[in-house]
């Protein structure tokens, strides 16, 4: 089932069965890896149907192809979705305007396209939580991260602290981050999320932080997906060399905490104010503002050598930025 343009889209989309499980996929320029995203979908082994939305945003490479490929070989499972015109640089904020009205499962799941699921039973063994315990409202699990050609580079999560529930301050201080590829949520819940998170410019870390605050958020402590790390032109790297584009990603993330502080009564405070202090942190760090930096709560309570790092990287992002 093809589907051309984005406005129809929301409109046309009938499963043949109701889904228990949706999984949202993005794609753009993909090829590369698309097919290792898709196959780790189509070998998932439930006792339910799910389906996959595969949104590509007119690509320019062979990824519209591949995933025309896999609907016709596996038509009760993906569903293309495939844009003429790149939705992203016309403003379109495509999870929400195009995606989003799209799930209408009792639980979503996320599979970007660079990265992939391994383990054929990690939906099954999802579901088979939340569908257990309806007070947990998002459940993720540990996850390989590899290089771009998949050599190992390290086992992340919290691995080896045995399956459990996820306390909401480790959710908002964002640690040991949550990877995109190891949720599933309730979709029902994500419906009610209120506009002000969705105007951050930081990703999913909000949907984690409202989901932790609806309900349990359980950890399963099981390698169940791979994020590929693509080195130099990665998120992160490339912020690193656009200080003011970070600076604005910052300010939005610590809007978006201090109306969610107000939003919460303020009962998770000081947690907050942590958090935010942390972001302030990273900013000046990334613009080489080692002053600010000395002088930020966060900075003052790292170990020694911690500090003497960071203090390196910002006199090294000092000197690039003097330079642009």
């Amino acid at each position: 089932m093809n589907y051309e343009n984005n406005r129809a889209v929301k409109e046309e989309v009938v499963m043949d069965t109701e889904p228990l499980v949706m999984v949202r996929c993005l794609c753009y320029n993909h090829s590369k890896y698309l097919r290792e995203a898709l196959d780790g979908i189509v070998k998932q082994k439930t006792n339910f149907p799910f389906v996959a939305i595969v949104h590509d945003d007119c690509s320019t490479d062979d990824s519209q192809s591949i995933i025309r490929e896999y609907e016709n070989n596996y038509p009760n499972i993906i569903r293309g979705i495939y844009q003429k015109e790149n939705q992203y640089k016309k403003g379109v904020k495509i999870t929400k305007e195009i995606i989003e009205p799209l799930m209408k499962a009792k639980y979503t799941a996320v599979c970007e396209c660079d990265d992939y699921w391994t383990d054929e039973s990690k939906l099954q063994t999802q579901v088979d939580y939340m569908e257990t315990h309806s007070e947990c409202s998002m459940c993720y699990h540990c996850y390989d991260t590899v290089t771009s050609d998949k050599k190992l580079i390290t086992h992340y999560g919290l691995q080896g602290s045995g399956n459990h529930v996820i306390p909401v301050e480790d959710v908002i201080i964002n640690e040991n981050p949550i990877q995109l590829a190891t949720v599933v949520y309730r979709q029902k819940l994500r419906n009610q999320m209120p506009e002000y998170f969705y105007n951050a410019m930081v990703g999913d870390y909000p949907l984690y932080v409202y989901m932790a605050t609806k309900g349990e958020i359980y950890y399963i402590d099981k390698v169940m997906s791979a994020y590929r790390r693509h080195g130099n032109n990665s998120w992160v790297t490339r912020m690193n060399k656009k200080p003011m584009a970070y600076r604005k990603h910052v300010n939005s993330l610590i809007e978006m905490m201090n109306r969610f502080d107000e939003e919460t009564g303020y009962q998770l405070h000081s947690t907050v104010e942590n958090r935010i202090e942390n972001c302030k942190y990273q900013a000046d760090r990334v613009e080489g503002n080692i002053t600010n930096m000395i002088h930020n709560r966060y900075f003052k309570s790292l170990p020694l050598e911690k500090k003497f790092s960071s203090i390196c990287k910002a006199l090294l992002n000092k000197k690039r930025v003097l330079k642009i």
